[in-house]
């Protein structure tokens, strides 16, 4: 992505994820596995975004956005990948699916090879 997008709008966190869904996709099907359920967290910076965290369902559970608990109940971690935008106080959750994407098992699979 040439320009950094605006990840306090919809348009600008679809942006971002479609940059960097290959690598997200993968980290988040690993920690999956690792960990089980849970979301990926991506904290807006002054520079951008910082480095992602997963944060396991159980751990969740004192998350202060239930909907955000909901999400890593819910999605099928195969073709889905919970994440969870925190900028600033804006909290902005999603279940975001490969589309046009590879699934996020078989993006992980390509990266095992």
């Amino acid at each position: 992505m040439s320009e950094q997008a605006n990840m306090l709008t919809l348009e600008g966190r679809r942006a971002f994820v479609a940059d960097v869904w290959p690598t997200i996709a993968t980290w988040a099907y690993r920690a999956y596995q690792e960990h089980g359920r849970g979301a990926v967290i991506i904290r807006g910076g002054l520079n951008g975004p910082e480095p992602p965290e997963y944060i396991p369902l159980s751990p969740m559970s004192t998350w202060p956005n239930p909907e955000c608990e909901q999400y890593a109940r819910d999605y099928d971690p195969k073709t889905e990948v919970v994440i969870i935008f925190v900028l600033g106080d804006v909290v902005a959750a999603g279940r975001w699916t490969a589309e046009s994407f590879a699934t996020p098992k078989r993006v992980h699979k390509w990266s095992e090879q």
